[in-house]
């Protein structure tokens, strides 16, 4: 499977819309930015 390849990263399709969503995606994509700089892995990562 695709996911079990080193060279692969996979990343979610999200659609759909609800009240704050914007705001939870733009906090979990800044937190991950800072875990990434500080050599820290990404949360939600799926392996």
């Amino acid at each position: 499977p695709f996911h079990e390849l080193a060279n692969v990263l996979m990343t979610p399709h999200v659609s759909g819309w609800t009240e704050g969503m914007l705001e939870a995606r733009a906090t979990l994509i800044a937190e991950n930015i800072q875990r990434t700089a500080r050599g820290e892995p990404p949360l939600n990562r799926i392996r």
